[in-house]
């Protein structure tokens, strides 16, 4: 019975957790996309099925490997009108989990903030423009020009007959994107720094909030430097809270330096207190902006 009825089910339910975790472990990294895209290059004659030998060498060059019986289970399952073929398509789309209501969400606002004729669907070349590669490690590190990255990003999207990406399209790349992602946060994260765009709870953090916050987290720090405005002083302070000893402060430093300060904060006001200090809008906290943030009160 492992090969039939509910033994078949089971097996296959395995392998599609097998398959996810392999995918998690890219966190992101590697899109089910390039799969299809592999299928597709195989199947020759594009009738959208491949054997069982095609299907097994389009998994391997993607980089997952299943033993001899799993391959039968696959087949068993998708080759319904025993031809000896799969339909790589019910395949990938069998393996895909569906996205949760948070993900989708912001989806579906990013969406709506890049078409802003409300037309459904946006052109490739106004969608590339608005991608923040800032936080890109290749652009970073200047293996990767900025028109490299986007280049690479809209080759992801199938476009419709008119060359524009449909809503159904995009909401399609980024369920593919999220299906090596285990943590909400980490997506959302990387839509936000992609686009700049946080989750609606976000978005309405009064200022008086923020306000507090920055007053709180201020007088710490000139508490420490007993108010002097000496840059060796500044600068040892700067270094002490750079724990990747990057020249600036990230996110997570800053997370770091209020509970080393023991300023208690939930994870969802970090981005809007970074933005007091960002002034370039950079992503993170440089030591001159680190400086006048401590010279001059935002707040007076």
């Amino acid at each position: 019975m492992s090969l039939y009825g509910v033994g078949l089910n089971t097996n296959l339910q395995r392998i599609n957790i097998e398959f996810r975790l392999y995918l998690s472990k890219y966190n992101g990294k590697l899109n089910i996309r390039n799969l299809i895209r592999l299928f597709q290059q195989l199947d020759v004659h594009n009738v959208h099925r491949l054997n069982l030998e095609l299907i097994q060498k389009g998994l391997n060059q993607f980089g997952f490997f299943l033993p001899k019986v799993d391959y039968q289970c696959l087949l068993k399952y998708y080759d319904r009108n025993n031809e000896g073929l799969i339909n790589y398509y019910e395949l990938v789309d069998g393996i895909r989990e569906r996205i949760n209501e948070r993900r989708l969400s912001l989806i579906e606002q990013l969406f709506d903030y890049v078409d802003s004729e409300k037309s459904g669907a946006i052109c490739p070349k106004k969608l590339g423009e608005k991608l923040d590669v800032s936080k890109n490690k290749d652009f970073q590190l200047e293996k990767k020009t900025r028109d490299q990255i986007v280049y690479e990003f809209l080759s992801c999207f199938n476009l419709n007959e008119n060359g524009l990406i449909t809503k159904q399209e995009f909401i399609s790349f980024y369920e593919d994107l999220s299906q090596g992602i285990t943590s909400d946060q980490y997506f959302l994260t990387l839509l936000e720094q992609n686009w700049g765009l946080f989750e609606k709870d976000e978005q309405e953090i009064s200022k008086e909030e923020v306000k507090s916050l920055v007053k709180a987290l201020r007088f710490k720090l000139i508490q420490m430097t007993q108010g002097t405005n000496d840059e060796f002083l500044l600068r040892k302070l700067f270094k002490e809270f750079d724990n990747n000893k990057s020249g600036y402060l990230t996110l997570e430093d800053l997370q770091a330096m209020l509970i080393k300060l023991e300023i208690p904060i939930q994870k969802r006001y970090l981005q809007a207190l970074l933005q007091k200090f960002d002034v370039n809008k950079s992503g993170f906290i440089e030591f001159e902006e680190f400086v006048v943030y401590l010279v001059n009160d935002p707040y007076p």
